[in-house]
């Protein structure tokens, strides 16, 4: 899931370089749709329910989803800069600029 995450950001760079925002915004549209909702709605709401509040895999999870919010975040910035502006003003952001978990 990191390593589409990965490349997903050097797609968001190179496009974004070269102004064609329709096209990686629909790999980033796709992206939530697909793989975000099959991996972390379904595969990864269970820790959420069942596991202790500080087992390492629920821990692991929150920093994982942490991880997913900050770079969504940064990809849909161009496009809907007061939504991603608001949201980012609710999150509380430690000093080195991260959401902690």
């Amino acid at each position: 899931m990191l390593h589409k995450i990965y490349n997903l950001n050097i797609l968001f760079e190179k496009n974004f370089e070269k102004y064609n925002f329709p096209y990686y915004l629909k790999e980033i549209i796709n992206f939530c749709l697909l793989i975000c909702q099959l991996f972390i709605f379904i595969l990864e709401k269970m820790p959420f329910y069942c596991d202790f509040l500080e087992s390492k895999k629920r821990i692991s999870t929150i920093k994982f989803l942490n991880i997913v919010l900050e770079i969504l975040l940064k990809w849909f910035a161009p496009g809907l800069s007061f939504t991603t502006e608001e949201i980012h003003s609710l999150l509380k952001i430690n000093e080195k600029g991260s959401i902690p978990s």
